[in-house]
Order: C-alpha cells, then structure tokens, then sequence
C-alpha cells in the first residue's frame, strides 16, 4: 500500500473517478467537476484512464479531448507512447501513481477520468467492485467514483453521431497518415476499434488501404459503430459487479455530492 502526502488539507488524497461506458459523456461531466471545483477555489487536473488514449497519433479513432478542453485544465497521460508500443498495465499504474503524487503536493485534486477498468482498479484496488478477493487499494485515497446517467439507447445515438463526425474530422486521413509514417501497421492500429476495421475490410476485399472509395467507407462506418456498440454493451456490464459509485443525473445533484465529499 503506497501512501501520498499533500500540503492541501481541503483535498488531501482525495481523487475524483469518473467512470462509464464509451459515449455516456464521462468527457463532459469531468470538465463539469472541474468547473465547479474551480468556483470553489480548487483546482483540478484531469488523468486519462482509457487505454487507447494514451498512444500518439490515434487522436479521432479514440474520440480524446479537443484540444480547448485540454487547454481550460492540465492533463495527463494522454499521447505517452507511440502507436507501434505497448504500454502494459503496470506501467499504466506506475506512471498514474507518478502523477497522482505530484498533483496532490501541488495541493490540486486529481479527476481520473475513462472506461478502461484495469486503469481504474488496479490503482485503487477492488473497493467498488462487489466480492473482490483483494481488499486494499494499492494507493491509499479518498475516492468518489461518478457515473454520468445514460440509457443504452441514448448511448448508441451517441455512438452513431460520434462515428459520423469522425469520418468527418478525417478519421480515413488519421489511418493514412499513421501508415506513412510507419510504413506498417502499429500494433495498436490492429487492436483498437476505430482502426481495425479498415485492415479487416482491406485484407477481407484485397484492397489496397490507401485506396478506398465511398462504398468502403461507408462499410467500415457501419462496421466501427456495430462493434463500438457491442464494446459499449461490455462495458455496460461492469456494472453489475460494481458498487459504491454515484450515479450524477443533474448539475444540483453533482454539486451535493461534490461538496459532502471535498468541503
């Protein structure tokens, strides 16, 4: 058990969680928190536990924050390594274990934020989920895990509008450029969905990738959004071996749970 001194009694080894499904709006509820906790004086940063989020490069596919969102608070552990590497879990956890550290001198207080449960549970162990076998957090904290309200239709409408505006953006563009600059397919391209669906369609029809036309874009749309979909629903399912999380439905009822938990 490892714990963290801080300087700021008000927010000493306290951590905010914000934890859901891809689409549920975990984004937009972190940056809410941290509004709200900036009109208090405390200032927050945010910590990335999404493991796709933390390769280079694989910014659209993985739907990682605007860059004015980035710019209103710190954040961290977003774009750490490279797309051809992998960040195994217990680097993920020693790195996060770095930076809660240091947020926490600087007297601020650190929102991890995403859906990626290893992230989450292997820092603070086993506390929210339901007959865990091990007991102590592996860092010793203050938590309070929120779960923004979602519906698994009001996700999926997400999930479609997500993926139209990737294709928008130029997700199509993001692949190509990633194959230029390696002159392979990275590892993570293989493995996330976002990516892997236009090497499964390519080898499938034997086209080449840099190639694709209207019809086989619109097939790997449909393809990413079936699966990110079906992601969803895995994740979805956490939850029923989880406990001890709050549900945030309104501004009123994140502000009641954020004041008894910091003030």
């Amino acid at each position: 058990m490892i714990f963290f001194p801080c300087y700021n009694q008000t927010v000493k080894n306290k951590c905010i969680i914000i934890f859901g499904p891809t689409s549920s709006g975990k984004t937009k509820l972190a940056l809410e928190v941290a509004d709200y906790l900036r009109g208090k004086n405390v200032t927050a940063e945010i910590i990335n536990a999404d493991s796709r989020q933390v390769y280079k490069m694989m910014d659209i596919g993985t739907s990682k924050a605007s860059k004015s969102s980035m710019e209103r608070y710190p954040h961290h552990l977003f774009d750490i390594n490279n797309p051809d590497q992998v960040l195994s879990n217990d680097e993920y956890t020693e790195l996060a274990k770095q930076k809660l550290l240091k947020i926490w001198e600087r007297g601020n207080i650190p929102i991890l934020v995403g859906g990626t449960g290893t992230c989450v549970f292997s820092l603070f162990g086993y506390q929210y989920i339901k007959n865990a076998r091990e007991k102590q957090p592996f860092i010793q904290a203050d938590t309070l895990m929120l779960v923004p309200h979602y519906t698994r239709d009001s996700i999926f409408k997400r999930i479609d509008d997500s993926v139209d505006k990737m294709f928008l953006d130029g997700l199509y563009d993001e692949v190509k450029n990633i194959l230029r600059k390696y002159n392979s397919v990275p590892i993570q391209l293989k493995k996330t969905i976002g990516y892997q669906e236009f090497f499964e369609h390519s080898y499938h029809y034997r086209k080449d990738i840099n190639k694709l036309g209207y019809i086989d874009l619109e097939k790997i749309k449909w393809k990413i959004k079936r699966d990110t979909k079906n992601y969803a629903r895995r994740q979805d399912n956490w939850f029923k071996k989880l406990k001890n999380y709050k549900i945030i439905e309104s501004s009123a009822e994140l502000k009641r749970v954020i004041g008894e938990f910091i003030f």
